[in-house]
């Protein structure tokens, strides 16, 4: 169907908004939204796909008035509690502290000492573990990353690599990496950050593995096999040594036919490739509660983004609600324009000129569901008391209670708890709570009708007097 809609083979094409947006075709002469545009930024960089051969073109939105409610709530998806950015600094701060210590046992010096040196590290953060630990998708915590990123340009916190794979094994063909560490400084960092797999402790280590695949991959040599973080590895190489510099000389020694490289190209062993800078390494490494600090500036500005783009998607249905509700018949003078693209242009020009806005559209959030009465309020109480005994007692709720980081039934992570719970009852898919293992729990999804904010502040007050009754 694309390609014969390209080829001008096909008069229509339905496609996703990122497709439609790829799509630069001259002669396309009309786009037909059948859902609610985010923004009007987008709405009209959409619609921008036709008319591009300068002749006249059209733009019709078959919008659905219940619509808004849905696309406020997906506004919210990407939100995070102070709690989530936290967890996300310690598990750099950890990583961080390993490093340092693996460095300050090599040059026998004090962690802190090494710390205040200046220097800057490479750390592997992986992906799947801190995905499950934080209950922040892939894409939020690089958007966390970035904003560390650009925080501070002149002392920059530190710099996003690239996602690579950071746990290596090595199978020694010639000789052991003890007697290969006498010529090659690589295999004397291995033996310092890395563990020996045919160790007594490896081996009850993998207890679960299959015994003839660890066979297959480890014993088939006599000289060892071995495990270790091509980042730490790194760190031990060099104050300019990368990560991309072990993997060269792992190459080099398996093309010489040394040993035998495997990567742990799997799920679990991605990582994204940091390079923590000098500043952020003292600010980790340096006192806890500095974490916090940054943890609440950080959520601030997450909040204010999510803020934004909630309000941009009710301008959006507020722009096209008004231009809808307009009498076409009514044409004033001989103007070519119609009313509605008239009206639809105006508008526009006041969202984009700013104050003018609040005056035009941006009364819609008023029109949203909130929870008003007190019958609601008691509804929502019982719900929230089920749903915290839910996660207490199910199965199917053991990630959302406690995944190696966050646990939604801890008092200090209360604010992650009010969110996890919002987002479930809005149906809301994190990566602890996704729709295909819960859509059929009756609570997912219920309140969805009710406007975000106004609901986590329910649950909020609801949680704060009788947290500990309720669990």
């Amino acid at each position: 169907a694309q390609s014969k809609f390209m080829r001008g083979k096909a008069r229509i094409c339905v496609a996703t908004v990122a497709f439609g947006m790829g799509v630069n075709k001259a002669d396309v002469v009309g786009v037909v939204h059948m859902y609610l545009p985010s923004s009007p930024e987008s709405y009209l960089q959409e619609t921008g796909r036709a008319g591009r051969d300068g002749r006249p073109a059209k733009a019709i939105a078959l919008i659905l008035s219940d619509e808004v409610v849905v696309r406020h709530s997906l506004a919210h998806s990407d939100m995070l509690s102070t709690s989530q950015i936290r967890t996300l600094l310690e598990i750099l701060r950890n990583q961080v502290l390993e490093t340092l210590a693996i460095i300050a046992k090599d040059i026998g010096q004090d962690v802190d000492i090494v710390a205040s040196c200046g220097i800057s590290l490479h750390i592997a953060l992986p992906t799947e573990s801190t995905i499950m630990a934080t209950d922040c998708k892939i894409e939020t915590v690089e958007t966390l990353l970035s904003l560390l990123e650009g925080a501070d340009r002149e002392n920059p916190f530190l710099k996003i690599q690239a996602t690579m794979t950071n746990q290596a094994t090595i199978t020694m063909k010639r000789k052991s990496l003890e007697k290969l560490a006498k010529t090659e400084k690589l295999a004397d960092c291995i033996m310092k950050c890395g563990t020996c797999l045919d160790s007594p402790e490896a081996v009850v280590q993998r207890e679960d593995d299959d015994p003839h695949t660890r066979e297959k991959q480890f014993l088939a040599y006599s000289f060892g096999s071995h495990s270790f973080s091509v980042t730490k590895c790194a760190c031990l190489l060099g104050a300019s040594a990368e990560p991309r510099h072990v993997f060269a000389a792992l190459r080099r020694l398996q093309n010489s036919g040394d040993l035998e490289l495997f990567l742990d190209g799997s799920p679990t062993g991605r990582a994204l490739n940091l390079k923590v800078e000098p500043s952020g390494v003292e600010h980790l490494a340096g006192n806890v509660s500095s974490l916090d600090e940054m943890a609440c500036e950080l959520a601030g500005r997450f909040s204010t983004n999510v803020a934004a783009s909630a309000t941009k998607a009710l301008d959006a249905h507020r722009i096209l609600q008004r231009v809808a509700s307009v009498d076409q018949s009514r044409s004033e003078g001989n103007t070519s324009k119609s009313p509605s693209l008239a009206l639809f242009q105006d508008l526009v020009e006041s969202y984009f000129g700013g104050d003018e806005l609040k005056d035009n559209v941006s009364h819609a959030e008023d029109e949203l569901p909130r929870i008003a009465s007190k019958g609601i309020r008691n509804e929502l109480r019982v719900d929230v008391s089920s749903l915290l005994r839910d996660m207490k007692g199910f199965p199917n709720f053991h990630k959302l209670i406690q995944s190696g980081g966050l646990d939604a039934l801890d008092p200090k992570s209360r604010d992650y708890t009010a969110l996890a719970m919002t987002k479930f009852m809005h149906s809301l898919d994190t990566p602890r709570s996704p729709y295909r293992a819960f859509s059929s729990h009756p609570l997912y999804g219920k309140w969805r009708d009710v406007e975000f904010s106004s609901l986590m502040r329910e649950v909020e007050r609801i949680l704060n007097p009788s947290y500990h009754e309720i669990v």
